[in-house]
C-alpha cells in the first residue's frame, strides 16, 4: 500500500511509516489533564512479538501501553486524537515521563507539586492493586482519607500548572479542581493522584492511576520507560473512525491492540455516529479468514464501564485466539524484515495484482510484475525490494538469475520469498529452489528464515542480503 500521510507531532525514531505533517494550533487549554477509565487486561495469548497498540491520545493511554507490554513486545505505538490540544497534552506527559527519574518525581512534575516527608512515605507504603488493573472513576472507592492526607502534605505552585498546561487549577484538600471546555462536556473536574470515586466529589474526579499499570511500582515504571524508549511512536492529529482501516492494514502483520477508552458508549456514538465503525471494521477484520483477507489479530480495549456489545472473538474482556492463514503468516515474517518507505514488490502473477486493485498488501510498497522490473531502464532505488515467489510461480532460473542481481543492485535490503524445494509441501514435485541455489547464485544471505504451510513448518525460504 502506498505510504500514509498525516498531521501530528513528529517523535524521534528510526522507523519512517508515516509520513508525518507537523501539527500547526494555539493551545487552547481544552482537554482532559486527566483520564477516568476503569479496565482491565484480561489477554489470554502467550507472549507476542511485534505487537502494534493504537489508541484514543488520552492519559490512561499510558497505563494500557503498559499493560499490554507485559505480554507484547511493542514494536509500535500509535496515539491518535481529534482534538490537538488532546495530543498535545500526550505528548508533553510522555515527555515529562521520560524525564522523571521514578513514580514520585514525576507525580511531581505532572501536579506542579513538592511533596514532604510525610507524604513520601505515604506513597512510597501505598498498596498497588492487582497487576494486570488500571484505577479509574467509580462510584466508590475507599482512598478519600489517603488522597486528602497527601493534599495536606503537599506544596502547589499553580502558576507553573497554568504556564505549563494552560489550565486554570485550584488546590483542594482532595485534588485540583480543574475547570476547561471538553469533548465530552464535563468541564469541572477534580485531578487527583488516587482517589476515583464519585461520591466523594462535588464533580467527578479524574485520576492519575497511582498505584495501578505503569505506576503500580517502580519496576513497572521503569518498564514502561524502556518501551516508550523502544518502540516506535506515532502521535497523530486525526478523527480515529476516518483513518481506523488505513492504520489496521499498515499493521496487519503485527497483532495489533486497540485503545478506544469509551469512545463506544451511547453517549459519544449518540453524538458522533461514525463512532459506530470503530466497532464495525473491528469485527469485520478481526473475524473474517482465508479466502477473505485481511484477516487481523485484533484486540479491543475499552473502558470496563462502557456496556457496548462487542464480538466476543475481538473483546478484551473475553480474550481470543486469533488463527492465521499460511498466507498471513509468511506475509508476516516478511514484513518483519522490511526497511524503509520506498518499497517494491515483484511478482510474476498478474491475477494478484488484478484482485489487489494494483495496491501491495505490504505497507509503503508497490506493485510490479517480473516482465516490466526486468524491462524497465529506469534505475531507482528502493529502500527494500520484495521478490514474491517468482520460480515458485513459474520464472526459469536463468531469467531469476537475472532479477536477481538487478534486484540486489537496486536495494539496500532484498528480501526473497520463494518455495523450498526441500521441504514435504514439494519435495515431490520440485518445485522451487534451495538453499544452495540462492548460496551459489547470492552468496551466504544476512538472514534465513522460513515460512509455514498446512504440511510443514519450512514450506518457504526467506532470504534477506543487507
Amino acid at each position: 500500500m502506498k505510504r500514509l500521510k498525516f498531521s501530528g507531532i513528529p517523535v524521534a525514531q528510526e522507523e519512517k511509516l508515516y509520513e508525518i505533517a507537523p501539527l500547526v494550533s494555539q493551545q487552547s487549554g481544552n482537554y482532559y489533564f486527566l483520564s477516568n477509565d476503569l479496565f482491565t487486561f484480561r489477554c489470554t495469548k502467550k507472549q507476542l512479538e511485534d505487537a502494534v497498540v493504537i489508541g484514543v491520545a488520552n492519559p490512561h493511554f499510558f497505563h494500557v501501553i503498559s499493560l499490554v507490554a507485559r505480554k507484547a513486545t511493542c514494536r509500535r505505538i500509535i496515539a491518535v486524537d481529534s482534538n490537538a490540544d488532546q495530543l498535545k497534552h500526550f505528548k508533553v506527559l510522555y515527555d515529562l515521563f521520560l524525564a522523571s527519574t521514578n513514580r514520585i518525581d514525576f507525580l511531581q512534575r505532572l501536579f506542579k507539586v513538592t511533596f514532604n516527608a510525610t507524604a513520601i512515605d505515604l506513597l512510597e507504603n501505598f498498596q498497588p492493586c492487582r497487576e494486570n488493573t488500571v484505577r479509574g472513576g467509580v462510584g466508590n472507592d475507599p482512598y478519600l482519607p489517603f488522597e486528602k492526607e497527601l493534599w495536606n502534605n503537599l506544596e502547589f505552585d499553580q502558576n507553573l500548572f497554568h504556564s505549563t498546561f494552560g489550565l486554570t487549577a485550584i488546590a483542594e484538600d482532595c485534588g485540583l479542581k480543574i475547570n476547561a471546555n471538553t469533548v465530552g462536556d464535563i468541564n469541572t473536574y477534580y485531578a487527583t493522584i488516587v482517589c476515583g470515586s464519585r461520591n466523594d466529589y462535588e464533580f467527578w474526579p479524574f485520576t492519575v492511576g497511582y498505584g495501578s499499570g505503569f505506576l503500580r511500582d517502580e519496576k513497572t515504571f521503569i518498564e514502561l520507560k524502556e518501551v516508550l524508549c523502544s518502540a516506535d511512536i506515532y502521535m497523530l492529529h486525526a478523527d480515529l473512525p476516518s483513518i481506523y482501516q488505513d492504520l489496521l492494514f499498515s499493521n496487519r502483520y503485527q497483532p495489533q491492540f486497540i485503545w478506544v477508552s469509551n469512545l463506544l458508549c451511547n453517549y459519544f456514538v449518540d453524538k458522533y455516529p461514525s463512532l459506530k465503525d470503530l466497532a464495525s471494521i473491528s469485527k469485520r477484520y478481526g473475524t473474517q479468514s482465508e479466502p477473505h483477507f485481511p484477516e487481523i489479530d485484533l484486540t479491543l480495549l475499552r473502558d470496563e464501564r462502557d456496556a457496548a456489545e462487542v464480538h466476543p472473538a475481538i473483546d478484551n474482556r473475553k480474550g481470543h485466539k486469533r488463527k492465521w492463514s499460511v498466507h498471513t503468516r509468511n506475509f508476516s515474517k516478511v514484513c518483519s524484515y522490511l526497511q524503509g518507505n520506498r518499497n517494491l514488490e515483484v511478482v510474476a502473477v498478474s491475477r494478484w495484482i488484478e484482485q489487489d486493485n494494483d495496491i501491495s498488501k505490504l505497507p509503503n510498497t508497490d506493485y510490479m510484475l517480473v516482465d516490466d522490473f526486468l524491462g524497465c531502464c529506469d534505475e531507482t532505488f528502493y529502500d527494500t525490494i520484495f521478490l514474491h515467489i517468482l520460480v515458485g510461480h513459474g520464472v526459469p532460473l536463468d531469467v531469476f538469475k537475472r532479477i536477481l542481481l538487478r534486484a540486489r543492485r537496486l536495494s539496500k535490503n532484498l528480501i526473497i520469498l520463494e518455495h523450498n524445494r526441500d521441504s514435504r509441501d514439494f519435495r515431490k514435485e520440485q518445485i522451487g529452489v534451495s538453499v544452495d541455489d540462492m548460496r551459489n547464485i547470492m552468496g551466504v544471505e544476512s538472514f534465513l528464515d522460513y515460512g509455514p504451510g498446512k504440511r510443514s513448518k519450512n514450506r518457504n525460504l526467506i532470504f534477506v542480503y543487507r
